[in-house]
């Protein structure tokens, strides 16, 4: 379960990438405000898809606690910030109801 969860992260990590303009490594390591958005929307996204906030946090190297945090302050985020928001968005519209591009079926 937890490699085919890595598989998900892989390919949601280089399509939040693609989407924000944000390298990966920046994604997963940098304190900029661009790149914790971008952090955050993998995080939602991993959670909606059934990830559980320890599993998250391992692939991400932080705390279940901060995934936690992450998670209850997303909402919150999204309306203070367009880029955010719209990142998110694209996301969402690009997996839409096709999962290929995530290796789910």
């Amino acid at each position: 379960m937890f490699s085919e969860l890595h598989i998900f992260f892989d390919r949601l990590l280089k399509l939040v990438s693609e989407v924000s303009g944000i390298p990966v490594q920046d994604i997963l390591k940098s304190n900029e405000t661009d790149a914790v958005d971008a952090r955050n929307v993998v995080v939602y996204v991993l959670h909606n898809e059934g990830a559980y906030c320890r599993n998250i946090a391992k692939l991400l190297n932080r705390t279940p606690r901060a995934i936690r945090y992450m998670l209850s302050n997303f909402d919150n985020r999204c309306a203070n910030s367009k880029y955010l928001r719209s990142i998110y968005d694209d996301v969402v519209k690009r997996i839409g109801n096709n999962f290929e591009i995530l290796g789910k079926r």
